[in-house]
């Protein structure tokens, strides 16, 4: 059979008129969709924080309303592939681009003499002919200015001037990310009179302590509650102005990407956030910082009581830090990401008595995690309410499979077990596994063989029942299920 005719196949009649089946399946086979994709681990970590986000380069079967919506976007995107576009069941005014990332649905883009004229009062400005003629207009029901020059020197300092000149009472969300913005133009850009701005993204940029500076003197935007500094060259100096700044509404604050060593992180908890819920400190923060970011809570001081995400991905950190970040009196935290560590069997026993009752989503993809780290990880098991577990990019076995095969997680709705070494051995410790929320399982590029993936090649049929009912899947108690991931390279099929 062609992978014409597998494709065909996989897409039953039922798709005409939209008929849409009972209950939607989606399940990803390599064998009949066959695909060059380079796996690059940073891309893979790329997006991972929404449920069922996979990084899969393959075609997906779609049911009936998904299908639908993939055609829809054909038709109005020129920059993606059709074919890696569908409508994502859990939210179905979103699209799920290339990497299953969520991404804005399709609308119709307005045409206007000044730029790209989105939807619900918003506006991009690419070049200076666009400033130009924003200027020369009236924007005073404008809520969202998204300014992105695509130019190698960035925005000029003149051309920030020129738009902050404009009168934009009602603007509440503000991206300069990615134009190299400076100190010269940080001092033009703070004019602006925007009372009710409350989202400031200057990610990606050329920023330092003079910038930050003008910024923390300037505090124009007392209500921002969403503040993007990834991606600059901020150091102690810098974030020693950022606390002087007056961000009393302050709930989400990205500093990855930065100069984050233990002065910087010292400078940092200084801060008067106490609102503070999302904290982004991935990459580039010295490891003996930690004990700084969480130290013990006093009688007059606790650090971030009202945190609800922590990231601190990219940081080697090991058992010692981890240790230190137990230390953390965070009640309310439900996310927690500690991908691209050197988290080992010891560091999992330490991160399991973690006290924090709210978890739901805990990545702990590219570390150094095999049977032992599992069997560390699930000594205490107290994350009763755990929901998404990503544990890819690991070196996992089938000893290592079947520990977690015995977790007691009734939330879990997810679990990521791509890229590790599991052979298909682990289908048989499935059918003990008792996850009845799971409703996606990623095992895709482990030790699967052709032959063994061939279990599914059934297409039609998956199609016009339940996947559960499938063999093996019919032993596994999964009532929820409907993505299965299988998808493999040439590199790991054999």
């Amino acid at each position: 059979m062609s992978h014409r005719q597998a494709k065909e196949n996989l897409i039953p009649a039922a798709f005409d008129n939209g008929h849409q089946q009972k209950q939607s399946a989606t399940l990803i086979l390599p064998f009949l969709f066959p695909t060059e994709h380079h796996f690059q681990p940073e891309q893979a970590q790329a997006e991972h924080r929404k449920p069922a986000a996979f990084n899969v380069r393959a075609k997906l079967a779609l049911t009936g309303a998904m299908a639908s919506a993939a055609s829809k976007a054909e038709s109005v995107s020129n920059t993606r592939p059709p074919q890696y576009m569908a409508q994502s069941p859990q939210h179905p005014q979103m699209v799920l681009g290339p990497n299953r990332s969520s991404v804005a649905a399709p609308q119709k883009i307005l045409s206007s003499p000044y730029g790209i004229r989105l939807p619900h009062h918003s506006a991009r400005l690419t070049n200076n002919a666009y400033v130009k003629a924003f200027c020369t207009a009236s924007q005073t029901s404008l809520t969202t200015l998204d300014v992105h020059f695509r130019s190698e020197q960035g925005i000029s300092a003149q051309a920030v001037s020129d738009i902050v000149q404009v009168t934009c009472p009602l603007l509440q969300t503000l991206n300069m990310c990615s134009n190299k913005l400076n100190a010269e133009a940080m001092s033009f850009l703070v004019e602006g009179n925007w009372p009710r701005l409350t989202s400031l993204d200057l990610s990606h940029n050329s920023l330092d302590t003079d910038a930050v500076q003008v910024l923390g003197e300037a505090s124009p935007w007392p209500l921002v509650q969403k503040l993007n500094l990834s991606n600059n060259k901020l150091g102690s100096g810098a974030i020693a102005h950022l606390i002087s700044a007056n961000w009393p509404n302050l709930h989400y604050l990205d500093l990855r990407f930065n100069q984050m060593d233990m002065l910087a992180v010292s400078e940092l908890v200084k801060g008067k956030w106490p609102e503070i819920t999302h904290l982004f400190l991935g990459r580039h923060i010295a490891q003996d910082a930690i004990h700084i970011l969480v130290k013990e809570p006093t009688a007059n001081k606790i650090e971030w009581p009202n945190l609800q995400e922590l990231d601190l991905s990219c940081n080697h950190l090991n058992a010692a830090a981890i240790g230190k970040l137990l230390q953390g009196n965070w009640p309310w935290l439900h996310t927690l990401s500690l991908w691209g560590n050197a988290l080992d069997a010891s560091a999992t026993s330490k991160l399991s008595k973690g006290n924090w009752p709210q978890l739901k989503y805990l990545d702990l993809s590219a570390n150094l995690l095999d049977a032992d780290a599992m069997r560390g990880l699930l000594k205490y098991q107290k994350w009763r309410k755990l929901e998404v577990l990503k544990l890819s990019l690991n070196k996992l076995d089938v000893e290592g499979f079947e520990l977690l095969a015995k977790a007691e997680w009734n939330s879990l709705r997810e679990l990521n077990l791509s890229f590790n070494q599991l052979p298909w051995l682990v289908s048989d410790a499935l059918k003990t596994a008792r996850w009845p929320a799971l409703q996606v399982l990623d095992l895709s590029q482990n030790n699967f063989s052709q032959a063994d993936l061939k279990l599914f090649a059934d297409g039609n049929k998956m199609m016009h029942a339940d996947i559960n009912k499938l063999e093996p899947l019919g032993y596994w108690q999964f009532p929820q299920l409907h993505i299965l991931n299988l998808s493999t390279t040439k590199k790991h099929a054999t």
